[in-house]
C-alpha cells in the first residue's frame, strides 16, 4: 500500500515471531519491486493495407452476388 505522503507499507503478520514477519515482509517488498520492473509491450494501432481492403471489398462481393441469387424468381 502507499499512503499520502508516498511512503510503501507492506503489513506481515503470518508469524508469531516478528523476525519471520520481517523477513516476509522483505520479500514482499522484493516482489512488489521486481513486478514494478517490469516493462508491459506497447501496442501501435495500424491501419489495415490496401491489399487488405481490396481483399474485403471483393469478399462483400461475393456474399452480395451470392445473397442477390436468393431473391425471388423472375421469368
Amino acid at each position: 500500500m502507499i499512503s499520502d505522503a508516498g511512503v510503501v507499507i507492506i503489513k506481515a503478520q503470518e508469524y508469531r515471531s516478528q523476525e519471520l514477519n520481517r523477513d516476509a515482509a522483505l520479500a514482499c517488498l522484493e516482489a512488489v519491486i521486481q513486478q514494478a520492473m517490469v516493462l508491459e509491450n506497447t501496442h501501435k494501432a495500424t491501419k489495415p493495407s490496401r491489399g487488405a481492403k481490396l481483399r474485403c471489398l471483393e469478399g462483400k462481393m461475393r456474399k452480395g452476388a451470392i445473397k442477390a441469387l436468393r431473391g425471388k424468381f423472375h421469368t
